[in-house]
């Protein structure tokens, strides 16, 4: 069930949108070859099925356990990578080995939402239920205030975002899953992640990494000194190559269109209970 509320003194003020429940979280990064090899070469002898599941291992638990069927001697004269993880297990993290450069949340449609404006919350409910109801109304209005924003610059809190720089209007509106009394759901084919398209141009395909962390999350997105708030401005931003594998996924990202320009909700972890951890050699897109 979901309930939105009057914004009753005042527009203005600290934008928040807490959301909570189990979910995922996405690391894109990049593992070297060698690196990579040293997996592939130690993952039968340290007694896992596939390179991905000793490396999701390696992340989640000290190194020392997760490979102590493997002898020192092979460690120190065969696997370099794994070694230096030992070595290094109480005063570095692994994850910083790999770059990540896009890490963002899936967000689904029954995980939980909370909007509060100045500490006043004005939604409450399920995530789904934000785009739930009739939409009919707005799509006669849906052309003019796209026009609105599209040229507005896009001030970025993680990654560099753009609008997609050649576009037909028709072609974007057909693109937009939804606008509703609670904002727009645009993908990243036409809020472009700049930092993701260009490691896809120069980052090898054999680099490729994602981790995926799953679990029980509270993440909050913030924004502060908004003026004269409209649900409307909100933009609910999904990745496409997500979307693609994960059919209750709605959204990563948040944005609000302001009178200047296109502002970044900061993401921030408040809580979290990890379940597990996977590995996949390869991104989650379609390139």
């Amino acid at each position: 069930m979901s309930e939105e509320k009057d914004i009753d003194d005042s527009r203005d003020g600290k934008l928040k949108i807490t959301v909570s429940g189990r979910l995922h979280q996405y690391n894109l990064g990049q593992i070297l070859i060698e690196h990579k090899s040293d997996l592939i070469k130690a993952y039968t002898k340290a007694g896992f099925s596939s390179a991905e599941q000793l490396l999701g291992e390696l992340y989640w638990g000290a190194p020392s356990d997760v490979l102590k069927e493997i002898a020192s001697e092979h460690l120190e004269n065969k696997f370099n990578f794994l070694k230096k993880l030992i070595d290094e297990e109480d005063e570095s993290f692994i994850g910083d080995e790999f770059n990540f450069f896009y890490r963002p949340f899936v967000i689904d449609d029954d995980n939980q939402a909370i909007i509060s404006l100045d500490k006043n919350i004005i939604y409450e409910g399920t995530v789904g239920s934000l785009f739930s109801g009739n939409k009919e109304a707005f799509e006669e209005e849906k052309e003019n205030d796209l026009k609105k924003i599209l040229k507005k610059n896009i001030k970025s809190t993680f990654n560099n975002y753009a609008w997609l720089e050649d576009y037909d209007l028709e072609e974007l509106l057909d693109f937009i899953k939804s606008y509703s009394s609670r904002g727009w759901h645009i993908e990243d084919f036409i809020i472009v992640n700049k930092t993701y398209r260009d490691k896809l141009k120069t980052l090898d395909f054999e680099e490729r990494l994602t981790v995926i962390e799953y679990g029980a999350y509270e993440v909050s997105f913030e924004v502060l000194n908004i003026k004269d708030f409209d649900f409307k401005n909100l933009i609910w931003h999904y990745d496409g190559g997500l979307l693609e594998t994960l059919n209750s996924y709605v959204f990563s990202n948040i944005f609000y269109a302001t009178e200047d320009n296109i502002v970044q909700l900061t993401p921030s972890i408040k809580y979290v209970d990890q379940k597990s951890v996977t590995v996949d050699f390869d991104w989650p897109i379609d390139e």
